[in-house]
C-alpha cells in the first residue's frame, strides 16, 4: 500500500506556482489545499488560478481545496519616492494618515484614523518587526505622529505596520474584503482565512455576510496574530471552524520566545473541541533560495506535527520562491516520517476522555480502538456530510480515513481534516451501501474499488463503517465491520 501522510499541506500560490505543470507537480508531491493571497492580484488573476486548480482536480481525480485569505484590517505604509527609503537608529521622523510620497523625513499609512489610535510611547514595528519606533509625540495641526528610529532599516512600499499594546478602532470587514469575499464565493472558494481576527465578534460578522450571500457551508479559518486575539482566543475558537497560528505578524506583536509556546496552548485548545489548526509562516523559509531547508526548519515542521498540528503551510517557498516543488516534497518528507512515530495509543486515549455523549463520538472512539487492536489498512466511511469523517479525525487513527461521499463541496472541505482522504462517488452508490451492503458482494464491491486505488495488496484488513436509516422508522443505524481482503 502506497504510505499516505495524515497531517495536510496548504501551498500558497503566487507567481513561482500559478503554472500548470508546477502546480500539478506539487498537487502530486502532497499539497492539499491552495491558498490565494487577496492582500495581492486582481480578480483576474485570482480566477485564473481557481479555474487552473479545478481542471487539475479533475484531471488528477482529486479532491483540491481552495482558501481565500483576506486582507483584513491590516495597516501599510504607502509609497516611497523613489520606492525606498533608509532610515537610522536616532532618526527623528513622522507619519501621517493623509498621504504623501514618502522620504526619511516622513511617509504616510493608509488608516485614516492612525493618528487617534496611536499613544505617546506605544512602539510601532514596520515590515514584519524588521524596524522599530517609539512614539515621542503628536502633533494635533497636521495631525502627524512623532517618531525615533530605534534601529537601522531600509523601508520600501507597501509594508505592513503594527502597533503594539493598543486596539485598534477600525472596522473588521472592509469593503474590499467583503467584495473580495463575494468574488471568492460566486467561483467555488472552500475555505476564507481570516486576517486579523481579534475577538469572537469578528467571526460573526463574517458568518452572517456567509449567511446573507447564502454560503454558510463555507468554512471560516481564523488567523491568530494580535495580542487581543489571543486574550480571546478560547471565544474565537470556538467560533470559527479552524484556527491558523500565523506566525509572522504574531511573532512582531509579542516577544518571539513566547511564540512556541503560545503554539502548543492554541494547538491543546484546538485538539480539545476538535477544531483543525493550522501552523503557518517561515516553515521552510530558506527554501526559497536553497534547494535544501535548515535543520531547525525541518525540527519546527516536526515539532508540529507532534504538537498535534492538522495543517502546516508554506507561504513564500510556494508563491514567489525559487524551489515551490521541492518545498512541498521536503513538507511531505517530513510529515511521513513523522506520523511513523507518534503514539496512537496515547491520541485514542487522549479522544476517548475528551468526547461527547453521543453516537458519532462512540463510533469514532470504537473505530479508533478496532484500527490499533485489529491491525487493519484503512477505515471506509460512508458519509455524504463528512461529519463523521470529521470526528474521526480528532480521534488520530492510526491508519487512514477514506470518506465516501457523493458531493464534492463535501470532499474539498475535507482537504483540511487530518488523515481524512475523500473520495467522490456516485450518489446511486452510496443508496445501493445504504440499501445492499448487507450482501457479501456489495461489501467487497466497494472495499475492492477503495484498496484497489489505494494500492493495499496481500493479506489485510479493513473497518468499514457506514450509516443507513431504517425504512418505516425514524432512527438511524450506524455499523462498524471488520472485513478481511485476502
Amino acid at each position: 500500500m502506497r504510505e499516505l501522510k495524515k497531517t495536510k499541506i496548504i501551498c500558497t500560490i503566487g507567481p513561482a506556482s500559478e503554472n500548470k505543470t508546477t502546480l500539478a507537480a506539487m498537487v502530486a508531491s502532497g499539497m492539499n489545499i491552495a491558498r490565494l493571497n487577496f492582500s495581492h492580484g486582481s480578480y483576474e488573476e485570482h480566477l485564473k488560478k481557481i479555474e487552473l486548480i479545478r481542471s487539475l482536480e479533475a484531471k488528477l481525480d482529486r479532491p483540491i481545496g481552495i482558501m481565500l485569505d483576506t486582507k483584513g484590517p491590516e495597516i501599510r505604509i504607502h509609497t516611497f519616492v523613489n520606492g525606498s527609503a533608509t532610515i537610522h537608529k536616532g532618526d527623528i521622523f513622522k507619519i501621517y494618515s493623509q498621504e504623501i510620497e514618502g522620504s526619511a523625513l516622513a511617509f504616510s499609512v493608509n488608516f485614516p484614523a492612525f493618528f487617534d489610535n496611536i499613544k505617546i510611547n506605544q512602539l510601532v514595528k514596520i515590515d514584519d518587526g524588521k524596524f522599530v519606533a517609539i512614539v515621542l509625540s503628536k502633533d494635533n495641526n497636521d495631525r502627524s505622529i512623532i517618531l525615533r528610529a530605534q534601529n537601522n532599516h531600509q523601508l520600501s512600499n507597501r509594508k505592513g505596520v503594527n502597533i503594539i499594546g493598543g486596539r485598534l478602532k477600525m472596522p473588521f470587514l472592509s469593503q474590499r474584503d467583503i467584495e473580495d469575499i463575494k468574488f471568492g464565493v460566486a467561483n467555488g472558494i472552500d475555505f476564507i482565512a481570516s486576517s486579523f481576527v481579534r475577538r469572537k465578534e469578528d467571526v460573526l460578522d463574517l458568518r452572517n455576510l456567509l449567511k446573507e450571500i447564502h454560503h454558510e457551508e463555507i468554512l471560516v479559518v481564523s488567523k491568530i496574530e494580535s495580542v487581543e486575539s489571543l486574550k480571546n482566543i478560547d471565544a474565537i475558537i470556538e467560533a470559527s471552524d479552524a484556527i491558523m497560528v500565523a506566525r509572522g505578524d504574531l511573532g512582531v506583536e509579542v516577544n518571539p520566545e513566547k511564540v512556541p509556546i503560545l503554539q502548543i496552548e492554541i494547538i491543546e485548545k484546538c485538539r480539545r473541541l476538535g477544531k483543525p489548526v493550522i501552523i503557518a509562516t517561515q516553515m521552510l523559509e530558506s527554501m526559497q533560495h536553497s534547494i535544501r531547508p535548515t535543520r531547525a526548519e525541518v525540527n519546527d515542521v516536526a515539532l508540529a506535527v507532534f504538537q498535534g498540528a492538522d495543517c502546516v503551510m508554506l507561504s513564500g517557498e510556494s508563491a514567489s520562491g525559487e524551489y515551490p516543488i521541492e518545498s512541498t516534497k521536503m513538507q511531505y518528507s517530513i510529515l511521513r516520517e513523522v506520523e511513523r512515530h507518534l503514539d496512537y495509543k496515547s491520541h485514542a486515549t487522549t479522544a476517548f476522555y475528551q468526547s461527547k455523549t453521543d453516537y458519532k463520538d462512540s463510533l469514532a472512539n470504537a473505530a479508533t480502538v478496532a484500527a490499533i487492536n485489529s491491525k487493519c489498512r484503512l477505515i471506509i466511511v460512508f458519509d455524504e456530510d463528512g461529519a463523521l469523517s470529521i470526528r474521526l479525525s480528532k480521534s488520530r487513527p492510526i491508519v487512514p480515513i477514506i470518506c465516501l461521499t457523493s458531493n464534492i463541496k463535501v470532499a474539498r472541505r475535507l482537504s483540511l481534516f487530518w488523515g481524512v482522504f475523500p473520495r467522490v462517488i456516485d450518489l446511486d452508490d452510496i443508496n445501493m451501501s445504504n440499501q445492499n451492503l448487507e450482501t457479501t458482494d456489495t461489501k467487497f464491491l466497494f472495499v475492492k474499488q477503495v484498496t484497489n486505488y489505494y494500492k493495499v495488496t496481500g493479506k489485510a484488513s479493513v473497518i468499514l463503517i457506514r450509516e443507513k436509516m431504517k425504512e418505516g422508522f425514524n432512527l438511524r443505524e450506524e455499523s462498524i465491520r471488520i472485513l478481511d481482503i485476502n
